[in-house]
């Protein structure tokens, strides 16, 4: 359902099912292996996210179960590695298809009321600060036996990924213009 053509609220609970879904944080899942399992799927998300937001759901998803109580509920922790890394993986494969950077793009805006004005932050903005917040977070004493480590490094490589994606984005005929200004 992530990668079809409907689209699905973020109040259904198809969005904790599918960060829920595996028991163990999949970053003991080899990453050559989850990449190359989830490669179609990416494409096809990427090809529907027009239509859908996806993209973004799952970004404010992942932001939401970085910011869960493990005290809340003890899977919480497996949520949130989970969640983060399949946006890392989706992320990379959207990063090596620079047809696909419409998807990433409309991820970093923040929807807008019928008016046009912002009516909240980005999709991408509230995962990267609940990312950022993780990592500069000592270390819950809780949350070490709820898979500390494997949060941390979701975490990590999920700036990676957004590394990766600004750096392999197409330049803005703004910035190519800025720079062509500047250098010649």
């Amino acid at each position: 359902r992530l990668a079809g053509p409907v689209a699905i609220p973020r109040s259904d609970p198809f969005w904790t099912r599918l960060t829920s879904h595996w028991r163990e944080p999949l970053t003991a899942t080899d990453p050559a292996r989850l990449e190359a399992a989830l490669r179609s799927h990416c494409v096809s998300l990427a090809r529907h996210d027009r239509d859908t937001a996806h993209v973004g759901a799952l970004l404010l998803r992942a932001a939401d179960a970085l910011r869960a109580s493990p005290r809340a509920r003890p899977d919480a922790s497996v949520e949130a590695v989970n969640a983060v890394t399949l946006v890392s993986v989706i992320l990379r494969n959207l990063a090596d298809r620079p047809s696909e950077h419409a998807a990433l793009h409309r991820s970093c805006h923040p929807p807008r009321s019928p008016d046009g004005t912002p009516t909240s932050v980005s999709p991408a903005r509230a995962f990267l600060a609940a990312v950022v917040d993780t990592l500069r977070a000592r270390p819950d004493a809780r949350r070490r036996q709820n898979h500390e480590y494997a949060i941390r490094a979701a975490c990590a490589r999920s700036l990676l990924a957004c590394v990766s994606t600004r750096a392999r984005r197409p330049p803005t005929p703004r910035e190519t213009e800025n720079h062509l200004r500047t250098h010649h």
